[in-house]
């Protein structure tokens, strides 16, 4: 197998407070009465503490045993919670059943980030102009890794699906088997993204192959690992900012939301992310050209577009070179 030629920039985000003012399901809500930040504050820390309560009584309802309160456990995933306490609604009568296409038309509802979309194909732009690095392929390359349901994230994107992202890893969301699967209403989700599972994806694109188990060498790997950047808001995203920080790549946090409170509420969690040292800044989530971020964004691209066009042209050099034995004569062939 021939060395990958590593000519891309895999820039990976977050979506929820990253492109984003609000949540992702925070349209969903709206659009049936219910309070946001009632839901994420007050019915969502409940939810989970009926479900880890109802762990435990189960071991002793079932055979009398009370498990030790220290014991390790699975518990309750902070990061699919949230789906599980949709669904509840959705049976206690206060949501709407939803199907695929209305999750694509909340998404259309989502509050984006300044200058999102148009920032991101802007900064893609400006490498691909380039003649330097265009010569070699050099590109940027986007993702987005996140716990926010998938036909959300598309829904928000309108245009810029088609051409954009080079990959969309979130919650899938389905109706029941034999519903229409466009229309039929959602009754499950079968495709995860946790903050651990966030890391699968990050080696599905490092490595380019699904089977991220599969060793591969450092030199046939489809990105160079210090060709890896990462921008997120919050500590569900440090497993994959470790990853990215192991391979020597980049990573940012933002902050962003609704309102000066929501904004200074979620500042906080980026400023942990600075001072626990996950992240190399943090910046208002602000896409538009002569933000703070989009300058720092932009700065990272330029210095990692030289470093890849002068690794590919040694490469170029090497394999031009003739080969020599360990005391410098030539070997023929």
């Amino acid at each position: 197998m021939p060395e990958a030629y590593q000519n891309k920039i895999a820039v990976l985000f977050d979506y929820d407070l990253t492109l984003t003012k609000e949540n992702s399901e925070d349209p969903i809500f709206r659009a049936n009465n219910i309070d946001p930040d009632y839901f994420w504050k007050t019915y969502l820390p409940q939810f989970r503490a009926d479900a880890e309560k109802a762990l435990l009584a189960f071991e002793e309802a079932y055979n009398g045993i009370v498990m030790p309160p220290d014991m390790q456990r699975t518990g309750i995933d902070e990061d699919l919670a949230y789906l599980g306490a949709m669904f509840e609604l959705v049976r206690e009568g206060r949501i709407a059943p939803l199907s695929r296409a209305e999750l694509r038309e909340a998404g259309q509802s989502v509050l984006l980030c300044d200058g999102l979309w148009e920032g991101l194909v802007e900064m893609r732009e400006k490498i691909r102009a380039n003649n330097k690095w265009g010569r070699e392929g050099i590109d940027l390359e986007y993702s987005i890794i996140s716990a926010a349901p998938t036909d959300v994230i598309v829904g928000s994107m309108g245009k810029y699906i088609t051409d954009l992202c080079a990959g969309i890893f979130g919650n899938e969301i389905i109706p029941a088997k034999g519903d229409d699967p466009v229309y039929g209403k959602i009754r499950s989700h079968m495709g995860y993204v946790s903050s651990t599972l966030k890391t699968r994806f990050a080696f599905r694109i490092l490595k380019g192959d699904p089977d991220v188990h599969k060793k591969v060498k450092a030199e046939r790997k489809r990105i160079h690992g210090s060709n890896m950047v990462a921008v997120y808001d919050g500590k569900r995203d440090i497993p994959l900012g470790a990853v990215i920080g192991d391979k020597e790549g980049r990573r940012i946090g933002v902050y962003a939301g609704i309102d000066e409170e929501h904004i200074a509420e979620n500042r906080k969690n980026a400023e942990e992310l600075l001072r626990d040292g996950r992240v190399e800044a943090i910046f208002p989530a602000d896409y538009r050209s002569g933000s703070a971020l989009r300058k720092h964004l932009e700065d990272i691209f330029r210095e990692l577009a030289d470093r890849t066009a002068s690794r590919i042209e040694g490469r170029k050099i090497m394999i031009q070179l003739p080969l020599t034995d360990s005391s410098g004569r030539l070997i023929s062939d």
